[in-house]
């Protein structure tokens, strides 16, 4: 055989190696992107001074965008008090990643903000935080050997005697929070809670550092009995005049709910379950220890926020 001939034969070899490995890669399943690879994080901000009354996106000041692909990604098994049991994880604990943050000098305080708009305000350096011991949860793992899984289980909302399916079940997207207990130092009975807003969470995607004192004023109207009410029960879901949390009804945007809703229609609305409520899809959860007296001082708060101008952030 000729110089020649053997150079086109191990040409046509060679063409034929490389179409049968692309082929072969062309044809293997696609291995699926942990989260921890892809461009997952939380964004950090501080509140900027000033007002903040009805304003769909707030100005912020010092914002940073924060990746997890910058930690290292442990495995724990821990307590998670939202499902009521054990699991195995691997993510990061929430303490390491607000490390990589600083805040304002007058900050003391920071607002969790979930992708379903709840908001939980904490104080920085508080006992309950601590012993949350929040960890960001990037995929949970099978009790024995497997792989382990970036979807989360979903949570439906508990109904006595209901045939139906949830058609609202809180989802996670890529991250779940996990803490071991409920408490919250603004919530009735901290550490045994008959509502806690940690059930109802979902995905963590940003966290806003705001001094407590004058976050806590622009809800101060001059009702505090009916304030306090508000601390304790609304929170976590109602915002002022889109300041706060925004998955439920704003309490004076763009209609005061002190004009559709009367103190005995208050308490109902949030002592008792309404009659197939999972299958209307409503997400209100029950307060059962609600009082008719908290209900007037709510309404009263409620009355007097629609009708006083909202206080400006002032640290």
């Amino acid at each position: 055989m000729g110089i020649r001939s053997k150079q086109l034969l191990l040409s046509s070899r060679s063409l034929w190696m490389l179409l049968f490995s692309f082929f072969m890669i062309g044809a293997a399943p696609t291995k699926t992107e942990s989260p921890q690879q892809r461009s997952l994080g939380i964004n950090f901000w501080s509140r900027k001074v000033g007002p903040h009354h009805d304003t769909p996106n707030p100005p912020k000041i010092a914002e940073k965008f924060v990746p997890f692909k910058d930690f290292k990604i442990t495995k724990r098994k821990i307590y998670d008090a939202q499902y009521g049991r054990s699991e195995s994880y691997r993510g990061i604990g929430l303490q390491k990643i607000l490390a990589k943050y600083k805040p304002q000098p007058h900050d003391d305080a920071f607002v969790l903000h979930f992708q379903n708009k709840m908001a939980i305000l904490l104080p920085r350096h508080s006992q309950t935080f601590a012993k949350l011991s929040p960890f960001i949860a990037l995929e949970i793992c099978p009790p024995k050997k497997g792989p382990c899984d970036s979807q989360f289980p979903d949570i439906s909302k508990d109904e006595i005697d209901s045939p139906y399916h949830d058609p609202r079940p809180l989802t996670f997207q890529n991250t779940k929070i996990v803490v071991k207990n409920l408490e919250h130092p603004d919530i009735i009975n901290p550490t045994k809670p008959i509502f806690s807003p940690w059930k109802y969470v979902d995905s963590l995607v940003g966290v806003e550092y705001v001094n407590l004192e004058a976050y806590k004023k622009q809800f101060s109207f001059g009702e505090e009995t009916g304030e306090k009410v508000f601390w304790q029960r609304c929170q976590f879901c109602h915002g002022v005049r889109l300041i706060g949390s925004r998955m439920g009804w704003d309490f004076v945007h763009p209609l005061p709910i002190y004009e559709k809703r009367s103190p005995e229609i208050l308490l109902n609305h949030i002592k008792y379950p309404k009659i197939r409520a999972k299958l209307m899809g409503l997400m209100m959860p029950n307060q059962p220890d609600m009082e008719i007296s908290e209900a007037e001082s709510l309404w009263k708060w409620l009355k007097v926020a629609a009708q006083k101008p909202t206080p400006e952030y002032r640290p």
